[in-house]
């Protein structure tokens, strides 16, 4: 798994990249919406990734870190019915 970006257009996207790279801070434009999540989706990060996550969640103002609950769970779930699905092909 890779953290990855979600935008609702491709300057929204590019402008996030930016950030994210370091290039550049969030401002101009439509506000960001930033979420940063905690817990099962940092486990086993390389530091590297943290920083840069981190860093980007600072400047885009995201100050809480979000828990999912039985999101393990959940990705063990997925595994079986992926497997599940393959197998009926």
């Amino acid at each position: 798994d890779r953290p990855g970006l979600l935008a609702r257009d491709a300057a929204m996207l590019a402008r996030l990249f930016d950030v994210l790279t370091r290039k550049a801070r969030a401002t101009g434009g439509a506000p960001l919406r930033v979420a940063r999540l905690g817990g099962y989706f940092r486990e086993g990060c390389a530091p590297e990734i943290l920083e840069a996550v981190d860093h980007f969640a600072h400047v885009a103002g995201a100050r809480t870190m979000i828990e999912v609950p039985w999101a393990a769970a959940a990705r063990g779930a997925a595994y079986v019915l992926v497997a599940a699905e393959a197998g009926q092909t």
